[in-house]
């Protein structure tokens, strides 16, 4: 059975996650730019910088 056939189909990308990074970067500053630099904007963004460059790190050594 493929999968269900939309617009967006075509544009997707080989690696399900990288999309989701690629998503969720402008949402982490569109979050500092509307809540300023706090504590747990601070810590949102940390958070992300280090599961992206985890995840590049990690599917750089897997041959993705």
């Amino acid at each position: 059975m493929s999968p269900p056939s939309t617009p967006f189909a075509r544009f997707r990308g080989p690696d399900p996650v990288f999309d989701l990074l690629m998503i969720v970067g402008p949402l982490v500053l569109a979050a500092i730019a509307l809540w300023g630099r706090t504590l747990v904007t601070s810590a949102l963004a940390g958070s992300y910088l280090l599961a992206f460059v985890g995840y590049v790190l990690y599917s750089g050594s897997r041959g993705f």
